[in-house]
């Protein structure tokens, strides 16, 4: 698989995928509701049927 990384207005990135982060609660974030907002409420949509299940991240420790 290739990927890059763009910065810059993300509701006018021209891709195939997309990587946005939402938090806890099912807060998007600010690209996030940009690119929601670019796309009619799709990510809103998707978040509210359940598709994405809310579960606590992978916890790791590092000793220096």
């Amino acid at each position: 698989m290739e990927f890059s990384i763009k910065s810059g207005s993300p509701e006018k990135q021209r891709t195939g995928c997309v990587v946005v982060g939402v938090f806890e609660g099912r807060k998007l974030t600010a690209s996030a509701q940009v690119i929601d907002r670019a796309a009619k409420g799709f990510l809103t949509e998707v978040l509210r049927r359940g598709d994405l299940e809310e579960r606590p991240a992978p916890r790791s420790s590092c000793r220096a």
